[in-house]
């Protein structure tokens, strides 16, 4: 299991803003367990705050008990609309400063079709706090997918160039696109000549063959009765990645269902500087699934049935149709590429069916997060089944005794978790 995270001082003495990173990064979870049940034998990676950040501009554009169950599902129910919008305004800029070395950026985007127009209001905070670009399309010409296409490649830099189609916007009244992407360079960089092919020990007992990158160096590091964590920092520093292994004897499933945010606290707060020997394998990962089942799970039912009040919005007798979400991710040597992009469709009946991503991710076994050590709040997270990483070990610890200080509030980035499961065929390149 593999996680990042950093500090965003900037913001840290802000409670509205530790609240909605605190809740971001209990959403995460409580999205990561959803998925995972969903598709018990399917790898999981995706960004949590991409979705929220998503379904938070959603949120000021629908009322009634759609927009109770939204909140609620957020885990902003008790916050006013000014303080969740003043929040995610100072947020999303904080993000994007907090360490020069580091690469984040987020965008959002509202898309909508020809007869459709958004209400002044829901414009207006929409670009206020959330800077959404704001365009109408016709969604019956082919150049309205090529269009929000374009804008989700240009916002992830390349990493992900298609999340609709023409088909998908048939009888969409609007759509929402919200687009992250990350790429933090390791403080402590692995030799590229150090990595070598290696042995890995399957579920099965079986063996494979992965490219493994390795350094001995000093990281924050958990050696707990069920597993083991290290931290490996980006850049300056206020942003890291995790790596979290269940240990031998301990079923990956129950360990992903027992995770929730107050545990993550407790145990970023033990981790000690300590001299490790560090084998990681170099991977890829990319993720696609519709999200509706779980956000259903999560209490937001009411929004994916017609009677849902979205007239803040500006549109009349429409409801969710779905929301779909993509991410990508990369490790090696250098360090980490992630990318995620989710789409929400606004639907008003008549048209087609709606978009439906089956669950589907490929690439090498681990289980990642990445988060901001930033009194921040969640981007990505992820589960891949196959086992082989499972048995990944952090060997020859050697504990230095020195000070350290408690870690600040977590809240994930990007994350990606392996779970047991039917082994499938790993691409070439891939681990």
């Amino acid at each position: 299991m593999a996680l990042g995270q950093g500090p965003v001082n900037v913001v840290a003495s802000d409670p509205q803003i530790r609240q909605v990173v605190a809740t971001d990064t209990a959403f995460g979870f409580r999205m990561l367990g959803q998925l995972s049940r969903n598709a018990p034998d399917k790898n999981v990676f995706f960004s949590p705050f991409g979705i929220s950040n998503s379904l938070t501009v959603v949120l000021n554009g629908i009322g009634g008990d759609a927009r109770r169950d939204v909140a609620a599902a957020l885990g902003v129910g008790t916050m006013t609309p000014e303080q969740i919008n003043r929040a995610n305004g100072l947020l999303l800029p904080a993000l994007a400063k907090a360490d020069p070395k580091v690469q984040v950026f987020v965008a959002n985007a509202l898309w909508a079709g020809k007869d459709t127009a958004f209400t002044s209001s829901f414009e207006d905070l929409s670009l206020r706090f959330y800077g959404a670009r704001i365009e109408a399309l016709d969604f019956d010409s082919p150049d309205a997918a090529d269009t929000i296409n374009a804008w989700v490649k240009d916002s992830t830099r390349g990493k992900i160039d298609h999340v609709v189609s023409t088909a998908d916007l048939s009888g969409m009244t609007a759509v929402l696109t919200n687009a992250v992407y990350f790429q933090g360079t390791w403080q402590h960089k692995f030799t590229k000549a150090a990595t070598q092919p290696g042995p890995f020990t399957l579920e099965t007992g079986g063996m494979k063959t992965l490219p493994l990158m390795a350094q001995v160096e000093t990281f924050l590091y958990l050696d707990a009765p069920e597993f083991q964590a290290v931290s490996l920092p980006y850049g300056g520093g206020r942003w890291s990645f995790y790596v979290v292994l269940p240990k031998a004897g301990h079923d990956l499933n129950e360990f992903v269902g027992g995770l929730n945010a107050d545990a993550w606290e407790g145990w970023t707060r033990k981790m000690k500087p300590t001299l490790l020997k560090l084998t990681l394998p170099r991977f890829k990962v990319d993720y696609q699934a519709t999200l509706n089942p779980a956000l259903t799970a999560s209490g937001m039912a009411s929004v994916f049935r017609s009677g849902a009040d979205f007239t803040p919005m500006g549109l009349q007798g429409s409801f969710l149709s779905a929301v779909v979400h993509k991410a990508v991710l990369g490790v090696d040597e250098d360090g980490t590429v992630a990318a995620a992009a989710t789409a929400v469709f606004g639907f008003a009946g008549g048209g087609g069916p709606p978009p439906n991503y089956d669950h589907h991710a490929r690439g090498s076994p681990v289980l990642l997060r990445h988060t901001r050590q930033c009194n921040g709040g969640g981007a990505v997270r992820g589960r891949d089944p196959r086992p082989e990483l499972a048995r990944m070990r952090l060997p020859n610890s050697r504990k230095r005794r020195t000070g350290f200080t408690d870690a600040p509030l977590h809240g994930e980035v990007f994350s990606c978790l392996v779970k047991p499961g039917k082994r499938k065929k790993v691409a070439s390149g891939s681990p």
